[in-house]
């Protein structure tokens, strides 16, 4: 596996992939290269696209408040071009503690320019990672006594993991 996991031993391993609108959690027990999957579990509304929108609802606030922008004027490719630097962000966050957003004439403002501080991504984050650490599933019961914990998905990269 390339997570590394092919130990010699028995390891009991919690696995969480966090795609982009789904967080699927696998309790697997791993005995000398062996797996074994011992419940399955995750939250089919939960994933990366959750935090994309928290982001863009952010920004369209500020953008609304300092720009006199009125909701019907952000639309078609301005979302597109919006939700781009979002992703973007998400990324740079990743590895820096702050990512620099610009949008070009998007909904008459010439140029929207936001800088996105990981703390703020983290704050406005939150009920996310509420949601995921409160999720009621039977694996993560399971997983009081696990060796390892692997994260797959946007959540291998995210700064909070």
């Amino acid at each position: 596996m390339a997570y590394g996991l092919f130990l010699s031993g028995s390891k009991l391993v919690t696995v969480f992939d966090f795609g982009g609108g789904t967080l699927d959690v696998s309790l697997m027990s791993i005995q000398d290269g062996r797996f074994e999957v011992l419940g399955i579990g995750g939250d089919t509304n939960l994933g990366g696209e959750d935090i994309n929108n928290v982001l863009v609802d952010h920004l369209l606030e500020l953008l609304y408040k300092h720009h006199d922008v009125v909701k019907a004027q952000v639309a078609g490719l301005d979302m597109v071009r919006l939700r781009r630097e979002v992703e973007k962000a998400k990324i740079q966050l990743s590895q820096e503690e702050h990512a620099d957003i610009e949008v070009d004439d998007i909904a008459g403002v010439k140029k929207f320019t936001y800088t996105l501080m990981r703390r703020k991504f983290e704050q406005l984050c939150d009920p996310i990672w509420k949601k995921y650490v409160q999720m009621p599933s039977n694996v993560v019961l399971l997983s009081i006594s696990i060796d390892n914990l692997v994260y797959t998905g946007v959540f291998g990269s995210f700064p909070v993991c």
